[in-house]
Formats: structure tokens, C-alpha cells, sequence
């Protein structure tokens, strides 16, 4: 199967995220309509449900299930070739080969895969369509990642979203306390949510829209999406105190 370099580079990096949420190990399902990726990472405090549709590709081909063991390798395997890259599977390897057949990269970091964790990412995902009181709105990722890089986030910090009518505030301790309002026309509600340094690397290689359904006292689901691609992430609130 053959896919644009860049299409695949921005749904596997944005589905690994980075910093302590970043995603080591996962199985990648190429069924018939796609690359589908479900997951835990972060120490469990963040649940992956990711697609990349077949229609993305060149060609495609369902090769089923492949177990990753180290993702952030598999990325700069296929960055390293040129505009577009060819997937082939083989026991135990997956191997990368760039459309000019110059270059050629064996992917051995393959393992034994189970779907074990795939049922309960599944079940969270569902309780956010049994939750009251949820909050839904779209912000852009450029207005995230400056709120992020300004506050400097270490260990301990955190970071509250606070959702008022037509407005989202948030607050944060991090190297600066540091206060921003962003105007979201349409938005209502009256609830707080604190999340810690997670919820930053988790976002930090999204790009365009983001998606946010937040609910009091309750994990934080992020869907980041475009023509081809859906990246669903969820983000457990912190427990750190003032």
C-alpha cells in the first residue's frame, strides 16, 4: 500500500502526542476501511481511539493487526523517506519503502499483539454519550499550544477550564500564574475542570480544529478531525490542589 508521507506522519503524530502522554507501544488495525488505533497511554490517564481512512491512501491493502513496540521509531522510519511511502508487511517486519525504491527501511520493532484494553477504551468512549450536563464547543490548536508554551507547565502544576456563557477561561499555575478568556460565541454552561501537564502533551501535536466535550468532575474528550482523519482523545482531570 502506498500514502502521502506527510498525511501519515500528522495522524501518527498527533495519535502519539508527546512528553510523559506519549505513546510507546500500540497495535495498528489496517481493517477494510482503514487504520484504526486504540489505546491507553500516560500511565493509563489517557485513552486513544484513532482513524486514518483507506481513502487517504494511494492504494491500500487490509493487512490486519500490527503490534508496534516502540511508535516514535516507526515515525522517524517513515519521515526519513521522500514524498511518499509504500507499506509492506512481512513475519515480523514491516517493511518501508520510499516510491523511487532508493530507499528502503525494515521495521523489526514488531510484537505479538493483544486487544486486551480495546473493549474498555471502547466503554469510555460510550459513557460520554450517557453523561448529563456535557459541554461541547471548537477551539483552535494554535490558541492552545500559545496558552501552553506561555505558562510553562512543570510537575504539580495544573491547569483549570472554566466554562461560562459565551466564554472560556483558562487559569494556570505553571512556572507564571497566568490567566487568558477566549470568547466562544454560543457557549453555555457554568462548570470547572483542572487538569495537570498531561492534557498539554496530549494536545501538543494537533493541528486545525479541536473538538472539546467537557463534563464537571469528568475526563475531557478531545477529537481532532479532518476529510480523512479522526483522533479521539481522552484526558483524565488532576487531582492536585491549590
Amino acid at each position: 500500500m502506498e500514502i502521502k508521507k506527510e498525511v501519515l506522519l500528522r495522524y501518527l503524530k498527533g495519535t502519539s502526542m508527546t512528553g510523559g502522554a506519549s505513546l510507546n507501544e500500540c497495535v495498528i488495525n489496517f481493517n477494510e476501511d482503514g487504520l484504526q488505533i486504540q489505546a491507553t497511554s500516560g500511565v493509563d490517564a489517557i485513552n486513544i481511539c484513532s482513524t486514518l481512512s483507506k481513502d487517504a491512501f494511494e492504494t491500500y491493502v487490509p493487512i490486519e493487526k500490527v503490534g508496534i513496540g516502540e511508535v516514535s521509531s516507526l515515525i522517524n522510519a517513515i519521515a526519513w523517506g521522500n514524498d511518499y511511502v509504500t507499506i509492506e508487511r512481512e513475519p515480523g517486519i514491516l517493511i518501508l519503502r520510499s516510491r523511487d525504491n532508493l530507499e528502503t527501511t525494515k521495521y523489526n520493532r514488531v510484537f505479538h499483539y493483544s486487544t486486551k484494553g480495546i473493549e474498555y477504551i471502547t466503554n469510555e468512549l460510550e459513557k460520554f454519550n450517557t453523561k448529563t450536563g456535557t459541554v461541547e464547543f471548537d477551539i483552535d490548536a494554535d490558541k492552545l499550544h500559545g496558552f501552553f508554551d506561555r505558562i510553562g507547565l512543570v510537575g504539580g502544576s495544573y491547569i483549570d477550564l472554566t466554562v461560562t456563557d459565551n466564554e472560556l477561561l483558562m487559569k494556570a499555575k505553571g512556572h507564571h500564574g497566568i490567566m487568558e478568556t477566549i470568547e466562544i460565541e454560543g457557549l453555555a454552561g457554568n462548570l470547572s475542570v483542572r487538569f495537570g501537564k498531561m492534557l498539554t502533551e496530549a494536545v501538543r501535536q494537533l493541528k486545525g480544529n479541536i473538538h472539546i466535550r467537557l463534563i464537571e468532575n469528568f475526563p475531557i474528550q478531545i477529537e481532532n478531525k479532518d476529510e480523512h482523519m479522526s483522533i479521539r482523545l481522552i484526558v483524565a482531570p488532576t487531582t492536585i490542589e491549590e
